[in-house]
């Protein structure tokens, strides 16, 4: 092969003892070592610095280059190969393939907003993937920070020094970043509850986590609920406002709130708040005077479920629930609850239907959302 037996001395790519690459791997740099090479030995297969048929350098070789271990070299080659971009042959090294070469189509580009660590997000992304690939395009997806001044942008920048065919903006709302990839000239759509108000956005996916307060209205109308209690964060954050669905059918919301907790172990801290918070207010003698709970957070009313259960309080014996939830991750209860449900696997494959049609050429709707929908159980 021609590639087979060069030597570094030989093509003049690299000095004397180290195997040749056309790019760095950096320690300093954000992301793991295993994505930079991947991404390095990607590109410069897909740019004909190996051509087809020759064979990459050992993993000894790759790893003395890299400066790393042999670990390393091994995961990036295992990514090319479930790419087809290479196949291992023994005995004759890692072959950069011919006819079965992968031909992408395109590099998307997912950037994931100030919500690392949600399932919601992880399901989507991954469903978005799946599918991306399976159309035929790379699929890069950086993590990023819209909210702090001065935060490390360093993956995006990375993932931003290579030619992207359309980037897609998972956050509710990232001003800066949208520009970020206006002035790189990186064609992008945004997919959130709000857009960034950049005209240089090429289509906007909303969540209408609002969707089916409607059904839960008319829910409360058909059971003759009159009186909501609403338990969502202090300031609104991730809250729906189910007050008009329910005055439009005349029944009457009050709130009561909890401080959001922020940062590492949120998910944890939450859970524990609304426990607290609400086993205080048992053990004072306080009782649900409402007809219904309404949750707008699955884990508060994990908490607030454990306590009211922990009181011998059951729904629907003593009162009724009713939850905000992601399908597939709970909150879990002795009775099916009732839940105004977002699902992240059916969302992702309407939203990917929406991008893919959209580089095919079809705009994507002014009106473009994905929903949420009301599934009764038995707790209402």
């Amino acid at each position: 092969m021609a590639g087979k037996n060069r030597t570094p001395k030989e093509d003049g790519r690299t000095p004397t003892g180290a195997a040749a690459l056309p790019f760095a791997v950096d320690r300093r740099k954000p992301g793991s070592l295993v994505d930079q090479l991947a991404d390095g030995l990607r590109q410069a297969i897909l740019s004909n610095f190996w051509k087809p048929g020759e064979a990459l350098p050992t993993l000894d070789r790759l790893a003395a280059a890299a400066g790393t271990s042999l670990r390393i070299p091994r995961e990036a080659v295992a990514r090319l190969k479930a790419e087809g971009l290479v196949d291992p042959r023994p005995g004759l090294g890692c072959m950069v393939t011919g006819a079965r070469r992968a031909r992408w189509r395109g590099h998307a580009l997912f950037v994931l907003h100030d919500a690392e660590g949600s399932y919601y997000a992880n399901v989507f992304a991954g469903v978005l993937q799946e599918r991306f690939v399976r159309a035929g395009y790379l699929f890069t997806r950086v993590s990023a920070s819209d909210g702090r001044a001065g935060a490390d942008r360093g993956a995006l920048d990375a993932a931003l020094s290579q030619s992207v065919t359309l980037a897609v903006l998972f956050c509710p709302g990232a001003p800066r970043t949208a520009r970020l990839l206006d002035s790189r000239g990186v064609p992008f759509v945004e997919i959130g509850r709000a857009p960034s108000r950049l005209r240089a956005a090429k289509g906007f996916v909303r969540f209408d986590r609002e969707a089916a307060l409607a059904d839960f209205a008319a829910h409360c109308r058909e059971r003759g609920a009159r009186r909501v209690l609403q338990v969502c964060f202090r300031g609104g954050e991730g809250d729906a406002d189910a007050g008009r669905a329910l005055a439009a059918e005349g029944v009457r919301l009050r709130r009561l709130a909890f401080p959001a907790p922020p940062g590492p172990g949120r998910i944890e801290a939450i859970q524990r708040l609304a426990l607290e918070g609400f086993s205080r207010r048992l053990a004072a003698g306080w009782r649900p005077a409402e007809d219904i709970l309404l949750f707008t957070d699955d884990f508060l009313a994990s908490g607030a479920l454990a306590a009211l259960s922990a009181a011998g309080l059951r729904a629907p014996e003593d009162f009724r629930a009713v939850s905000f939830s992601n399908a597939g991750f709970g909150p879990v209860y002795p009775r099916a609850l009732t839940r105004l449900e977002m699902d992240p696997r059916a969302h992702g494959a309407a939203a990917a239907d929406l991008l893919l049609g959209f580089l095919d050429g079809r705009p994507i709707p002014p009106d473009a959302a994905i929903r949420s929908v009301y599934r009764r159980g038995e707790t209402f």
